[in-house]
């Protein structure tokens, strides 16, 4: 087994805590999920959508 580390912003890990502790893991085991699904599917397991209006061409509908 080998320690990963990756760097992100403290309000994202403190939010992707909060999420995995709701669904009953740790974040170390809901990345070690991600990566299983990632390696299963061979490729992202989610289709990877920008929040809000302004998902394409850079601005928001009008």
């Amino acid at each position: 087994m080998v320690n990963l580390q990756i760097r992100v912003d403290d309000t994202l890990r403190d939010d992707a805590q909060k999420v995995a502790e709701s669904m009953g893991m740790d974040l170390t085991t809901a990345v070690r999920v991600f990566l299983r699904q990632l390696v299963n599917e061979n490729g992202m397991p989610f289709r990877p959508v920008a929040k809000g209006p302004a998902t394409r061409g850079g601005e928001a509908a009008k």
